[in-house]
């Protein structure tokens, strides 16, 4: 696929985010971020910056300066975060009891999802970070 087209999508997609956890009821707006009732309306700030970040890296793939180490990092970053939280929410559902998380397994279309989101971001943006494309 085009760089542009995986950016300007995962930039969508974190945009729903952001939305779903500033404005969506409970249990709804917990399913992006996993972390919770408390956490979960913070989260909206840092999806924001990520499709901040990801509609600039898209640009940057328009120019065709993707490659340029500002960029590069920024894709290192994103990538590496959503890879620190896919390892949080694995670490969750292996060491607590499911039961703990009834507002992700009553909306779980949505928390696969969101998963997938993180995923296609480690995969795309790493891949542009760390030079394999």
């Amino acid at each position: 696929l085009d760089p542009c087209v995986e950016l300007a999508a995962l930039a969508v997609s974190y945009g729903i985010c952001t939305l779903l956890a500033v404005f969506a009821p409970f249990p709804l707006a917990t399913v992006p971020a996993f972390l919770g009732r408390r956490l979960s309306r913070s989260y909206g700030a840092w999806s924001l910056l990520a499709t901040v970040a990801l509609y600039t890296c898209k640009a940057a793939a328009e120019s065709n300066e993707l490659g340029s180490s500002t960029y590069r990092i920024l894709c290192r970053g994103l990538s590496s975060s959503s890879a620190v939280h896919l390892g949080v929410c694995t670490a969750k559902a292996l060491l607590d009891d499911p039961a703990l998380y009834p507002a992700a397994l009553a909306v779980a279309p949505v928390s696969i999802a969101s998963l997938a989101m993180h995923t296609l971001t480690v995969v795309f943006c790493g891949k542009q970070g760390f030079g394999m494309n």
